[in-house]
């Protein structure tokens, strides 16, 4: 439902309906990005388990939950493109660069746990225009408290990768997070503001006191 308040048309006297002066209620704005760089020492495995190159890998990241299931929603979930070429120098160093954008929701930040980056290998087309299947080469976890622990601060990480067995490959994935909290950050400015207001009261309460005594050892020394 639109949250716009609504005018009725003017009658036929001519009488223009009066302007409403409500504001409608800002949303504060909340937001982790994700930026998806590129993988390092990255090395596909054929249907012969023998080592091969992946011709086109790319990322999924999905938010998850502290139950261990995936979040829902499409604003939850990314997928990257294939690497750019003008940036990717060696097969097994693919870059994407690419950026994912979580907002941070009350129950977002109530039940998330971690991010899951996964990569695949896109299969490939076929003659008579089927496709094989995409195949799963590696996985990283990274905890939300991680991603969450600064804010209005950049965070890179090199993210070890693990094989579908779980075994360590000894590739990396590159990310970096950026979070952006307006509402704590008006929170933590508004208690400096406070505490100083608060430090400025005290210190003008001394100054005054010091004057005081000041005053009263002078008459004393009068007398």
């Amino acid at each position: 439902p639109c949250a716009c308040t609504t005018v009725s048309s003017a009658g036929s006297s001519g009488a223009r309906a009066p302007r409403s002066t409500s504001r409608l209620p800002i949303t504060p704005l909340a937001v982790l990005q994700v930026r998806v760089v590129g993988a390092k020492r990255l090395q596909a495995v054929g249907a012969d388990g023998a080592p091969s190159k992946a011709a086109r890998p790319y990322v999924t990241i999905h938010v998850v939950g502290k139950d261990g299931r995936r979040l829902g929603g499409d604003a939850l979930s990314f997928t990257s493109s294939v690497p750019k070429p003008e940036l990717t120098a060696a097969d097994d160093a693919p870059v994407w660069d690419e950026e994912f954008a979580v907002e941070l929701t009350d129950a977002v930040r109530s039940v998330a746990d971690s991010m899951v980056l996964t990569l695949f290998d896109q299969g490939t087309q076929g003659w008579f225009g089927g496709k094989s299947d995409d195949v799963q080469l590696a996985q990283a976890r990274v905890q939300w408290s991680e991603l969450t622990s600064t804010n209005l601060k950049r965070q890179e990480a090199e993210v070890p990768l693990f094989s579908n067995q779980g075994a360590a490959m000894g590739a990396t994935l590159s990310i970096r997070s950026w979070m952006v909290d307006l509402p704590s950050y008006e929170a933590e400015t508004r208690a400096v503001r406070e505490r100083l207001q608060h430090d400025a009261k005290v210190s003008e309460g001394l100054i005054a006191e010091r004057q005081r005594q000041d005053l009263r050892l002078a008459w004393e020394r009068r007398i």
